[in-house]
């Protein structure tokens, strides 16, 4: 008898939402406050084989509460934006997807699924490095195509 494969609708065409359903979480993490958002609207897409990648982008909090939250309301507007700006940017024709939004230790990791790792670099290296002169973002990329720290969160 043959195997059944799951089609998948490739980048681009994926009927997901990317902005309605998320989970907030509140905890810690490695015994640090930790504010959690999950993006549930991916549930349908966990483990599509060619988003087998997950990158991060850590942008550091410049300023910061002794519980390693943003200190003021400005600084969480600015952390905001940035965030908005990696989220449109990277999200451009479902290259990559926002899974996941951890705010923890004077830092916020938001965490993307890609099908383009290749691309996911060079956006950042070219059309996001502006936003590196006004705070420090890390940007890395692994293989992880069973969306493991995905399913760590939910």
């Amino acid at each position: 008898m043959a195997s059944i494969e799951r089609k998948w609708a490739p980048p681009g065409r994926l009927k997901v939402d990317l902005d309605s359903n998320w989970a907030n979480l509140k905890g810690e993490i490695e015994g640090e406050l930790a504010y959690i958002r999950v993006n549930e609207g991916l549930k349908d897409v966990v483990g599509h084989p060619e988003y087998d990648h997950r990158l991060i982008v850590s942008i550091q909090v410049n300023e910061v509460r002794e519980d390693g939250m943003p200190a003021t309301k400005e600084e969480l507007t600015a952390i905001d934006e940035v965030e908005d700006v990696y989220r449109n940017t990277l999200q451009t024709r479902q290259e990559s997807l926002l899974a996941a939004v951890v705010t923890t230790n004077g830092r916020r990791d938001l965490i993307f699924y890609t099908s383009n790792p290749q691309q996911a670099i060079h956006r950042f290296e070219n059309d996001l490095q502006p936003l590196a002169e006004t705070r420090e973002v890390e940007f890395m990329v692994h293989p992880d195509a069973e969306w493991d720290l995905y399913r760590d969160f939910t």
